[in-house]
């Protein structure tokens, strides 16, 4: 009777579930959510939405069960949505261990499909294992057997698929990305163009960059310039995460080789670099006033 009632609620229950996990997510714009604190922020937001969700579940499957003329005792509908609430959330964990083992369309297709299939695997394990076992606590505590079958082991897989994916998706999208890791393995050198002319710079030589027409102009820490045809927009996206900031329309700045700043009025900045290169700071860029102010790179 138990096993009956608990199908085709929780069936209808999980549905719903992974439909608010699906709005939540494809309501985003793609781009990870910088969160200081690390994974911890990441998981209580994880945890809260579980806990949201399972209490809206509860509340639909008791409502659609009475409806259909077969009620369901309350305190086993709570237990059943927390207990899997609490088990997915609990393993949980293991999905951001095979995130970083083949993140998703950074490694090789074979690898992506071989590493996140076996951790679904042994994330569902998980996930009922744990869940049944808090199930026998409860029905043992009110005097009562939990009946399973083993039979309903492919459906509970379906569902811990369809978790797997959201939930990796939640992660792929609001946990912070590893910037420092990314700076450190970035390249330490710049190759500037110009014509069959290269010259291969080191990061830290070049002062500042402004806008030259069709060109860039690149201030090295000798007092020397280099001209590269490219915008100044392709050579923000490439070197934002190595410390270069935007400071005027036409200038990005080493913000490593800040030395001062000197008001210039109406609310603008001259900023003076490493070697005597000076820059224009345009009260337009408040948040780089505000970042190289306190010394905190982009």
């Amino acid at each position: 009777m138990v096993s009956g009632q608990r199908h085709g609620g929780q069936a209808e229950g999980a549905g719903r579930r992974f439909a608010w996990f699906a709005r939540l997510t494809g309501g985003t714009n793609g781009a990870a959510i910088g969160m200081s604190g690390g994974l911890a922020p990441v998981l209580l937001a994880v945890g809260g939405f579980i806990a949201l969700v399972d209490a809206v579940n509860v509340l639909t499957v008791l409502h659609d069960a009475a409806r259909r003329g077969h009620p369901l005792a309350a305190w086993e509908v709570i237990t059943w949505e927390a207990t899997s609430g609490i088990a997915e959330f609990a393993v949980c964990g293991l999905i951001t261990l095979a995130l970083r083992a083949a993140p998703p369309l950074h490694a090789a297709w074979w690898r992506t499909l071989a590493v996140h299939l076996g951790a679904s695997v042994v994330f569902s394990a998980g996930h009922v294992g744990l869940m049944l076992a808090l199930r026998d606590v409860v029905y043992a505590a009110a005097g009562r057997h939990y009946h399973w079958d083993a039979g309903d082991i492919p459906y509970e897989y379906r569902k811990d698929v369809l978790a797997y994916l959201v939930l990796a998706l939640i992660f792929q999208r609001f946990s912070p990305r590893p910037a420092a890791a990314a700076a450190a393995a970035a390249p330490r050198h710049f190759d500037i163009t110009d014509g069959a002319r290269v010259t291969r710079a080191r990061l830290e030589t070049i002062m500042a960059i402004s806008s030259a027409g069709n060109y860039a102009e690149f201030h090295l820490s000798d007092g020397t310039t280099r001209l590269m045809r490219v915008t100044l927009r392709t050579l923000e996206a490439e070197l934002g995460a190595q410390g270069f900031e935007r400071t005027h329309r036409s200038w990005l700045v080493n913000a490593r080789a800040v030395v001062a700043l000197q008001p210039a009025g109406s609310g603008d900045f001259t900023i003076t670099l490493a070697g005597g290169v000076t820059a224009p700071l345009s009260r337009r860029f408040p948040q780089t006033l505000a970042r190289l102010r306190a010394g905190t790179p982009p």
